[in-house]
């Protein structure tokens, strides 16, 4: 079981290179490009993701708890901690397939949020990722971002707070932004009738 601390925010349209961009001025560049297909199960759930990584990786994710925080700039962020499970098994997946096409960039910090080897990991650091999403056939596209701290549990807050105290100010497109999980998003596109 993997336990992690997450911020994700979402935008309708493109806001990837302008993402991309303030993380490149931040020395935070991103991984080149990596184009993947998920499958995401309707579940009805806020609190629960189910997935086929790359259409083949089952990946189960529950949320069990949040938390908050005041960064040195002042702003008050939200996050919500997750438990995934991850396995070959693609038995036991409910109805209702949610196609996903993902480009997305990314990078790893080590806990005192120096860049890593993507392959070589830390015990304890963050995920940052900015990703361009259409679902199903929708010409529509999405745009997520994501800072998320994996490791012991206990250093998850410090190290989403280390991150976003060393990064100071956010840019503007970020009042634009919507706060959810991948399953509330989910849901939100699915009684979206657009």
């Amino acid at each position: 079981m993997i336990v992690t601390a997450e911020m994700r925010f979402w935008w309708r349209g493109d806001e990837s290179g302008e993402l991309l961009s303030w993380l490149k001025r931040l020395n935070l560049e991103l991984s080149d490009v990596e184009n993947r297909e998920d499958v995401y199960f309707k579940t009805d759930d806020p609190l629960t993701g189910i997935k086929l990584r790359g259409g083949e990786k089952l990946e189960v994710k529950k949320q069990t708890g949040e938390g908050s925080f005041r960064s040195s700039t002042g702003v008050h962020w939200n996050f919500s901690i997750w438990e995934k499970t991850r396995g070959e098994e693609q038995s036991g997946a409910p109805a209702g397939r949610i196609e996903v096409r993902k480009q997305r960039w990314l990078t790893v910090l080590d806990e005192s949020g120096r860049k890593t080897d993507l392959g070589n990991r830390a015990p304890n650091g963050c995920q940052i990722e900015v990703s361009k999403i259409h679902v199903q056939d929708k010409p529509e596209c999405w745009t997520s971002f994501c800072l998320e701290a994996y490791g012991a549990k206990e250093k998850l807050k410090p190290i989403l707070q280390q991150l976003v105290d060393q990064v100071g100010s956010f840019p503007l497109v970020f009042q634009r932004a919507e706060q959810a999980s991948y399953p509330e998003w989910l849901l939100l596109i699915s009684a979206d009738p657009e």
